[in-house]
């Protein structure tokens, strides 16, 4: 049997594991992307892969070019384009095909692209924390629906909405 799994490296042979596995999780999907929200694959990493995700934010806005943050845009312009283009259907040949289309049209827009995934992972880290209850869905292009309240733990850690939306 052919092994139909995306491997993904960047130029500098660098692994692209979160990427591969976004990629896998859409091809799984399929057809039933019409309701896909970036969340929905967050909700299914393990703790250390979404701290990875985290990390590798922290890196890049901490040191762009970094090659460990090329997952982290595969990831990035992958999860827009699946929320974007909800009629497509999932597969490795139009995997093929979005990956070597997806570009941002500036580098401003891949920066705020880059932020708005950093905002989906951390609102994920404190939905698990139970720190915000999420009225709608996590999304990298959110719904005017969407919202996170602040629960009564999360105030009493701290955690702010308005550090955690910006």
């Amino acid at each position: 049997m052919e092994d139909t799994s995306v491997k993904l490296n960047n130029p500098d042979g660098v692994s692209m594991s979160l990427t591969e596995m976004l990629l896998e999780y859409l091809v799984g999907r399929g057809r039933v992307l019409a309701k896909f929200a970036f969340g929905d694959w967050l909700a299914t990493l393990s703790a250390p892969e979404l701290q990875h995700l985290m990390d590798l934010a922290g890196v890049y806005f901490g040191s762009e070019g970094d090659a460990r943050t090329d997952d982290l845009g595969g990831v990035a312009l992958i999860g827009s384009e699946a929320e974007r283009n909800r009629n497509i259907v999932w597969t490795h040949k139009v995997l093929n095909t979005v990956w070597q289309s997806v570009t941002p049209s500036s580098p401003e827009e891949f920066h705020e692209l880059m932020g708005r995934v950093f905002w989906a992972v951390s609102l994920e880290g404190y939905r698990r924390q139970e720190f915000m209850e999420l009225k709608g869905k996590i999304r990298i292009h959110p719904f005017p629906s969407d919202r996170a309240v602040l629960t009564d733990k999360g105030l009493a850690h701290g955690v702010s909405i308005k550090n955690s939306l910006h």
